[in-house]
Formats: structure tokens, C-alpha cells, sequence
């Protein structure tokens, strides 16, 4: 796994408040796609935009790539709805044996 970013998010010093890890493939044979393999928040700093903050941001660091992926636990509908309101859409994929997993994606090719 080739990991393009990671960037830690923090209020201060010893606060961390969120984390964006993007990768270039987790499970698929490597494309040129980038994936979101983690976008993790501090329960205390839900529905304060650090989310959105951080989703620009690694959007913008994957704006070469066709698309990006994001793999979601299918019964995280709060997480489910952020990313849908972001432009991802489920494209069928589900994965996780034991915790089931449904995989996002959006393009980031400009139509005209």
C-alpha cells in the first residue's frame, strides 16, 4: 500500500482531533484511483465541520487521481450520509466478513 497523506488535525498541541489517511489501493489491483482509508473525528468535535475540512483536504490531495473510493461500514448511516453529501455514491462493492463494509466512490474527472 503506497500511503500519499497523513495528515493529523489538532485543536493544540496534545489534542487530536481528527486524522485523513489516503492511500493510492487497499483491495483492488492498483489503478490510478486514490482511496480514503481513513477519516477519523473525535466524537467531541462531530457536526463541528472539521469533517468537511478535512474531506477538502484530501480531496484535494487525490485531484489527480479518477476517482476516489471510501469504504464505509454498512450500518454507519452518519457516515453513510456524510459522504453521499460529498458527491460519493455506493457502487455496489461491499466487503468485511465480519463487519460489513460498503465501498464509495467519486469521480473527480471535470464534465463539461
Amino acid at each position: 500500500m503506497s500511503t500519499l497523506t497523513v495528515r493529523p488535525m489538532a485543536l493544540s498541541d496534545c489534542d487530536r482531533v481528527a486524522e485523513i489517511r489516503v492511500t493510492g489501493w487497499r483491495h483492488e489491483i492498483r489503478t490510478g484511483d486514490a482511496e480514503l482509508y481513513a477519516l477519523y473525528a473525535d466524537p467531541a468535535h462531530i457536526g463541528t465541520g472539521v469533517g468537511r475540512v478535512l474531506l477538502a483536504e484530501a480531496l484535494a490531495c487525490t485531484a489527480g487521481r479518477p476517482r476516489v473510493l471510501v469504504r464505509v461500514l454498512r450500518d454507519n448511516t452518519r457516515a453513510r450520509r456524510f459522504y453521499e453529501r460529498a458527491g460519493f455514491r455506493p457502487d455496489g462493492a461491499e466487503d468485511g466478513a465480519s463487519v460489513p463494509e460498503v465501498r464509495y466512490v467519486r469521480s473527480q474527472l471535470r464534465r463539461c
